[in-house]
């Protein structure tokens, strides 16, 4: 990561859970950058811990923007995480560094111990962090996805029926990207619009309408919820999710931003 016009330099590090999930994790990620705001940001894994490195422009942002803009990074991560994988990992931030460089960082290191093993860089577990480079730019580009996505994440965290209010949730995000829902007119138009785009019917959204409805309105009893019906909707949630970010790669995957 070049810093030569970079005043700024901050390095926020995360565990996540469970551990257990993340003892194969290594991987290293390109720098994700945004020309006109100078930002560049770039994460490293290291089996249960997750380094976000951060570059702005001196002063750029009160420490808690800051942060927020972090959080938000590191958040795409775990959430493109849970939708590639079915594993709902938890982000837990553990400390921050402000690194004072000159030049180039010509090595980045997340949590290496000498004598103790390293996960191998080829382990098919670190096969979905390459896809989740790819989904970065999308995620900060479209709120819409970002949106989704963390709520997808967490409908696969419940195992009450809040799984379903959550599960629509993310389909409603989606529809957001195409229309308001500010009357009944519109959000019909913007229905409309998505289900064109993404090649559904309204007809495909019964059942979980029915489900999330109950939930929301406390009509299902707070037990587990029936594997087979919560299954049958996250692979439909999870495909739909899919068919969007073909569509949002499709429209414009020219423009990043951090």
């Amino acid at each position: 990561m070049s810093l030569d016009k970079i005043d700024d330099y901050f390095i926020f590090i995360y565990d996540l859970e469970p551990s257990e999930w993340c003892s194969t994790f290594r991987f290293e990620s390109p720098n994700f950058h945004r020309a006109d705001l100078a930002h560049t940001a770039s994460f490293s894994l290291w089996k249960n811990m997750l380094v976000v490195f951060y570059a702005i422009p001196s002063g750029a942002y009160p420490f808690d923007v800051l942060r927020a803009r972090v959080q938000y990074f590191a958040t795409i991560i775990v959430t493109c995480y849970g939708w590639l994988t079915g594993k709902p990992l938890e982000l837990i931030q553990k400390n921050w560094v402000e690194v004072e460089t000159e030049g180039q960082v010509r090595k980045r290191i997340a949590g290496t111990f000498q004598n103790i093993s390293e996960p191998p860089i080829e382990h098919p577990d670190n096969e979905a962090f390459k896809k989740i480079v790819t989904l970065v730019p999308l995620n900060l580009k479209n709120p819409e996805l970002a949106r989704a996505l963390r709520d997808f994440h967490s409908c696969l965290s419940k195992t009450n029926p809040d799984f379903y209010f959550y599960a629509y949730r993310a389909v409603e995000d989606i529809r957001s990207y195409f229309g308001s829902a500010e009357d009944d007119n519109e959000r019909r138009k913007a229905w409309d619009s998505m289900n064109k785009a993404l090649g559904r019917e309204q007809k495909d959204y019964k059942e979980l309408v029915e489900l999330a409805k109950q939930a929301r309105h406390g009509n299902i009893p707070d037990l587990l919820i029936d594997q087979e019906t919560a299954q049958r909707q996250v692979n439909f949630v999870s495909s739909l999710i899919n068919v969007f970010t073909k569509f949002l790669s499709d429209s414009d995957n020219a423009r990043t931003g951090v």
